[in-house]
């Protein structure tokens, strides 16, 4: 078994991963889908100001109460997958610098991956930028969802995005590290700056897949797909499911120490 700690992007909460903790629970495997401070659809418009520190901190948490992995394959004590879409990718590096000795892998669904000093802000291009201001205009708060985001999706704290990461460069010790790239965006993803380092760094496994970002969580995953060698440029029309239920088995073999 395998726990998975699953962080959303931007104006989203851990709904959007319910396919894949279906999919995930019915492979015999543990998911914790994080709805991010100030984003659950339930609760009350957001009032206050709430920063990275504070979501970096809220997903640690949901990771260190997980129950740890008792299997002896795990007996190094890396027993989690930490799994960030979009803005989720500040986040997910940010708990595996705190805790890296809990991480087995980080998987980047499209996502910003940060540096010391790095903020969403500074890692995007001014498309976004210019979404952040303008729509977070409103309340002052808050960056107002995209109109064709799920009617769930809330606004989203505008000072996560502007706070810089607090990187110790622990994070780098996690033993794998995914990047997904989606690569149908209609122009410019505001994404290009993060995907073009990793792109560059042997750390990192690249994938790529022809879809939208928002899309990951979706699509069914063929018959027998973790039997693709991740050499294999992966394609399809989402991207979620089909790169974890493929990693699993190359992740299994990094905790037992034989060849990558």
């Amino acid at each position: 078994m395998t726990t998975y700690v699953l962080v959303p992007g931007a104006c989203h909460g851990g709904w959007w991963y319910q396919p894949l903790v279906d999919r995930l629970a019915a492979a015999g495997h543990a998911a914790v889908a994080v709805t991010p401070v100030g984003l659950d659809p339930d609760a009350a418009a957001l009032e206050r100001c709430v920063s990275l520190d504070d979501h970096v901190e809220q997903a640690t948490a949901a990771m260190l109460a997980t129950p740890a992995d008792q299997d002896e394959q795990a007996a190094d004590g890396r027993d989690v997958v930490l799994v960030g879409h979009s803005y989720g990718g500040s986040i997910i590096s940010g708990v595996a610098d705190r805790a890296p000795q809990r991480v087995r892998a980080l998987v980047y669904l499209d996502a910003f991956v940060p540096e010391n000093g790095d903020s969403a802000w500074s890692m995007t291009n001014d498309e976004e930028r210019a979404w952040y201001i303008q729509d977070a205009g409103r309340t002052g708060v808050a960056v107002d969802p995209l109109p064709f985001f799920d009617p769930r999706a809330r606004p989203h704290p505008l000072g996560t995005l502007v706070q810089r990461s607090k990187l110790t460069g622990a994070w780098r010790s996690v033993p794998a590290k995914h990047y997904i790239e989606a690569t149908g965006w209609p122009g410019e993803s505001p994404l290009a700056a993060s995907t073009a380092k990793v792109s560059a760094d042997p750390e990192f496994t690249v994938h790529q897949w022809a879809t939208g970002t928002t899309s990951c969580t979706t699509a069914r995953p063929p018959v027998r797909l973790h039997r693709r060698p991740l050499t294999r440029p992966l394609t399809g029309s989402g991207y979620g499911t089909e790169l974890l239920v493929c990693i699993q088995p190359r992740l299994r073999r990094v905790r037992t120490g034989r060849p990558r």
